[in-house]
């Protein structure tokens, strides 16, 4: 039993980053009182998942946010909130999932304890909370994500501003090893770019900070490493809805040109590691510019994005115990859509394929207000800019120009790029290139995750963030090429 009722595969799952429920805008009155309480819930098959919930009373009363990370809500308003001295209810209204299936939540409350149940489709799901400070809450979170690094760090970390194309200015973190254990420099450096989807310089998902931990792996291993905020988030000015990924592979020259230009980085051995969409993005980067000393893909794309969606979906359907009859004529729908989307259709028609896929797909009988937002919404995504470009771009293309070492590494049990259809496409298209390494990591996942099926409902329950074998693979093969 899954919390979330999901439709399955309505549109694409972005490549950096499992489906997340949208968090809720900023409160409009300050709040005077704010309870944090935290714990899990317990499945059907025993395992359990943690749960937290905050509860903030301003001037117009309570309002509530949930998380269940491993189901990728993240902040999702409690609607129909009532809180008691002894006990509190809401609704979670799942997007883009019909009202009959919400769950409902009602706890019990005893002092700093509150337990109750979810309750959906007629199951119920016992739910244990307790009441801790925020810097409980946060060691809480710590403690299921063990791989982050903690402060003090043993290197050196600073706050950098990098400017890129168009005026638009790169808010990163740049991590520099450490003298005593490494000298002065110069180091070899490393560009992390992100996959898809707007990105902190962590690329945070689901609690997880893939690119947190693999800064700390290789800076202590003395490597430079300089990571980054995707336009317009955080600390990055720029405008992300309307770029693509060869705007982003701009962005991702402009930190190269930054580090190379630091007196304790080697300017003739800075390279680019992009993770999923990112790996599709560093292709195109080193194909432009002779900057670029070396390439790792991890998890990246080897053939147009209209072929990796087409066959995430059916390995996605397939995963969640759909026919094979199902997934094909899921598959004909969706090249049938994805078809009319490339050839500049009209919207009417792109409507219909759409509607047409979203029923077949939904895991529930759709009312026609439900299936006709989620439609929409499918429709937009495939019309943008960004989404043309992905589908209709070729890898290879990049990749037959590049002659820089190349190291194309996928986790075994990706279902989002799937390794058996990108890596060898990859390798194909790097047949020319006398330095290039093509490699499918046992058990890992899209995440590198050491996990056990693959799937995204995996992500937020895996405790590890980064496999270690996985780190080691990618910092020995640049020592080996660049190191002392």
């Amino acid at each position: 039993m899954r919390l979330r009722v999901a439709l399955v595969c309505l549109a694409f799952v972005p490549l950096g980053l499992a489906c997340s429920a949208d968090a809720p805008a900023a409160l409009a009155q300050p709040a005077v009182e704010t309870q944090h309480w935290a714990g899990e819930m317990t499945m059907l098959d025993g395992s359990k998942l943690a749960f937290e919930l905050t509860l903030e009373r301003g001037a117009g009363g309570w309002s509530g946010r949930v998380s269940v990370p491993a189901q990728a809500i993240l902040g999702l308003p409690a609607s129909e909130l009532e809180v008691a001295e002894d006990q509190l209810s809401f609704v979670l209204r799942l997007p883009g999932v019909p009202e009959m299936v919400w769950p409902t939540v009602r706890l019990a409350i005893d002092g700093r304890r509150a337990d109750g149940a979810l309750a959906q489709g007629g199951v119920e799901l016992p739910i244990g909370l307790d009441r801790l400070t925020k810097a409980q809450l946060e060691e809480r979170r710590l403690a299921r994500r063990p791989q982050h690094p903690r402060e003090p760090y043993p290197y050196r970390v600073v706050d950098v501003a990098v400017g890129s194309v168009d005026g638009v200015v790169l808010g990163g973190t740049l991590t520099l090893p450490d003298r005593d254990q490494h000298g002065d420099g110069p180091y070899p450096g490393a560009v992390l770019v992100s996959g898809s989807g707007p990105q902190d310089r962590d690329s945070t998902v689901l609690g997880h900070k893939p690119f947190l931990v693999l800064a700390d792996h290789l800076t202590r291993r003395g490597i430079a490493v300089l990571r980054y905020d995707d336009r317009g988030v955080h600390g990055s000015t720029g405008d992300f809805p309307s770029s693509t990924s060869l705007d982003f592979a701009d962005d991702a020259l402009a930190a190269v040109a930054f580090l190379r230009a630091r007196a304790e980085v080697a300017a003739d051995a800075v390279g680019l590691i992009g993770h999923s969409e990112g790996g599709l993005i560093v292709a195109v980067a080193a194909s432009r510019s002779e900057d670029v000393a070396y390439v790792v893909s991890l998890a990246g794309t080897g053939v147009p994005g209209a072929e990796v969606l087409i066959a995430q979906s059916a390995e996605l359907l397939r995963q969640v115990g759909m026919p094979e009859s199902h997934v094909a004529r899921s598959t004909e729908l969706r090249t049938a859509f994805l078809d009319l989307a490339e050839t500049d259709a009209g919207h009417d028609e792109l409507l219909e394929a759409a509607l047409a896929l979203v029923r077949y797909d939904a895991t529930v009988v759709l009312d026609d207000e439900t299936a006709t937002t989620a439609a929409e919404g499918l429709v937009r995504l495939h019309v943008s800019d960004w989404m043309k470009t992905f589908c209709t771009v070729d890898p290879g293309d990049y990749y037959r120009q590049i002659t820089v070492p190349v190291l194309a590494l996928n986790g075994e049990l990706d279902m989002q790029v799937l390794p058996d259809q990108n890596l060898p496409a990859i390798e194909r298209a790097l047949a020319h290139n006398a330095d290039a390494t093509t490699m499918s990591l046992d058990r890992l996942n899209h995440l590198f995750q050491t996990a056990t099926t693959g799937g995204l409902d995996e992500y937020g329950v895996i405790t590890e963030t980064f496999n270690a074998g996985a780190l080691g693979v990618v910092s020995a093969w640049v020592l080996e090429r660049f190191g002392d």
